[in-house]
């Protein structure tokens, strides 16, 4: 066998492999016990189940209008001008080409946006991104989980013309040995010092970690593994969950979603779930946000995913004081949703889920505390990978960011009139 046709064969294994553990949305380890959601269980209607249709203007001309765009956006004012701004992030261009990576867009107040890319590493292909003031300078750095093993930290300093310039700021030694789908930021081990989590996307090369922040904007390569690399996810978040004053880190594993509590006494990550059993079809949770929605002091996790046989797509659950419990009534049951984001649609109006998924965006209200019921779905809005949220023009309402095939768009949404 010559040379070229080794090579040939060797090519098209890889090209195999590629497409068998990166391009498979959910992967899962084999074996009967472990079934791949899209594949076995998961039940889909044909059409989008039918609710009203809500209008909305659509602004997409300030960003690419081609590939596949993904991962966990941030939303912040980076730049100090009063306008939040965008974090996203592009998987590829076209199926031969590793996307971009980490894209910024710098919000006018008016919808407009300004790509502004200045220092941020190429080729990164997709992940999620946070920001935090990590050296306590009062501008907001970012955090991206890429697709090469290595999460970045990117301090923010702002040019002679007020335009962010990112420089890398993550030591040697932070491995995780995994691809990344999400990162979050914050002291979650209480030592006054901002941490960096990482979750991996696949199994048996996965992991939930925590890498310890040195103050100075960048982290150590000390890592304390809160569930290892058997596990894996999709979304992290670190916020305070039951109003004790610290973080807690909000996780979409493949078990289920939980909720870890840093123990000073013992120094691990307490699972505030553990009496909650794994659930059935591994990696069906998907997405998570939380919000105090009856005002108690603590925050309610919102959770979206999959739809199967007792396994409702988007769920909330209250913590009583010792453990969680499902909450709430009227959420949709009918379709599978990718992402969740709380927001407002009226300025100190009731709470409002943003859902998205197969068939779009779909809009959920609390109409009274723990009464949910869908207002409607957005028109023209495809099939999402992952949304944002937040009052991009300064009106008090919040405007969704759409993020998939083809592009970013920023829906501002019109409420019909009663």
């Amino acid at each position: 066998m010559n040379k070229l046709l080794i090579a040939v064969l060797l090519t098209v294994a890889g090209v195999l492999c590629y497409t068998k553990f990166v391009h498979d949305p959910v992967p899962v380890p084999e074996g009967p016990e472990n079934v791949n959601p899209l594949l076995q269980g998961v039940t889909e209607q044909p059409t989008a189940p039918e609710m009203p249709t809500l209008k909305a203007k659509v602004f997409a001309e300030d960003f690419h209008d081609r590939g596949q765009w993904r991962g966990n956006p941030a939303v912040g004012d980076l730049n100090g001008d009063g306008h939040l701004d965008l974090v996203t992030s592009l998987r590829r261009w076209d199926r031969k080409t590793m996307g971009d990576g980490v894209f910024v867009y710098l919000g006018d107040g008016k919808l407009g946006f300004q790509e502004q890319i200045n220092g941020l590493e190429r080729k990164l292909g997709y992940g999620g991104a946070a920001l935090l003031d990590m050296n306590a300078d009062g501008k907001l750095d970012m955090a991206y989980s890429g697709h090469d093993q290595t999460p970045r930290i990117y301090v923010n300093f702002l040019d002679e013309k007020e335009n962010p310039t990112w420089i890398g700021a993550t030591p040697e030694g932070v491995d995780t040995g995994a691809i990344c789908s999400d990162v979050a930021l914050g002291d979650f081990d209480q030592d006054g010092h901002a941490d960096l989590i990482t979750l991996g996307q696949f199994p048996r090369e996965g992991g939930l970690q925590l890498w310890r922040g040195d103050g100075t904007g960048a982290v150590t390569g000390e890592k304390f593994e809160i569930k290892d690399k058997e596990n894996f996810g999709s979304r992290v978040e670190l916020v305070d969950m039951d109003g004790d004053g610290n973080l807690d880190l909000a996780t979409a594993l493949d078990i289920g979603s939980r909720v870890f509590k840093w123990d000073p006494a013992t120094k691990t990550a307490v699972d505030m779930f553990a009496d909650k059993p794994d659930q059935k079809i591994l990696g069906a949770d998907l997405a998570i946000d939380s919000y105090d929605f009856d005002g108690d002091g603590r925050r309610e996790l919102i959770v979206a995913g999959y739809m199967y046989e007792g396994h409702d797509p988007i769920r909330v659950f209250k913590f009583d004081g010792e453990k969680w419990n499902l909450w709430g009534e009227g959420l949709p049951k009918g379709e599978s949703f990718f992402d969740v984001k709380v927001g407002q649609l009226e300025e100190n109006g009731p709470p409002i889920l943003f859902c998205g998924g197969q068939w779009g965006i779909v809009i959920i209200e609390m109409h009274e505390v723990g009464k949910f019921r869908p207002m409607g779905r957005l028109e023209d809005s495809a099939k999402i990978f992952n949304l944002g949220a937040g009052d991009f023009n300064g009106d008090g309402k919040d405007e969704v960011v759409w993020i998939g095939e083809g592009g970013v768009r920023v829906y501002e949404i019109e409420l019909p009139s009663n």
